[in-house]
């Protein structure tokens, strides 16, 4: 069985990005968002990772492990990206997870759509899940602009409706 970071490190360069941004908070951070959002529907590539509300949007302290092990493991890990591809069903969720990941809206581009989008589909598939679906949609949007106050008000609205119409919130 291959071991997780191998995989991982795949994925990385699968986005596009190198294991050295993982020596970067912002590649770090990118990181936790890209492996959230493969998991989901329609992505398809769920590896198990939990994952706990945090200041900069969903975060996984096994995953952070997973980055470490990349780190130190760098070599090994590129070597492996250089003999090995995702199976083709695969490489179709990551392409579309690569233009999702690229939304540019409402003045948030790159690591700030993908931290918005990340908190509100966090919160809407999990503290938040009970409540009846027009009470959960105004509860997700307010609680996100409350952990979000440095992005506009109207983001975490403009954000929530480009995850309805990719259909990773079915309000």
């Amino acid at each position: 069985m291959i071991e997780q970071h191998y995989v991982l490190s795949l994925l990385l360069r699968e986005m596009g990005k190198s294991i050295e941004d993982l020596n970067q908070f912002e590649g770090r951070k990118y990181f936790q968002k890209i492996v959230y959002f493969a998991q989901q529907a329609p992505f398809g590539l769920n590896m198990g990772f939990g994952f706990s509300l945090h200041p900069h949007g969903p975060y996984s302290k096994e995953l952070s492990e997973c980055a470490k092990r990349i780190l130190q493991q760098g070599q090994e890990c590129a070597d492996f990206c250089t003999n090995n591809h995702f199976r083709p069903e695969v490489q179709t969720g990551l392409e579309q997870l690569k233009t999702f990941a690229a939304i540019n809206t409402s003045g948030l581009v790159g690591l700030d759509f993908l931290e918005v989008a990340a908190t509100l589909h966090f919160l809407w598939t999990g503290p938040l899940k009970h409540l009846a679906v027009r009470e959960r949609k105004e509860r997700v949007i307010a609680s996100c602009n409350e952990l979000k106050p440095h992005f506009q008000n109207s983001a975490c609205q403009v954000v929530f409706t480009e995850l309805e119409n990719w259909k990773l919130i079915a309000a």
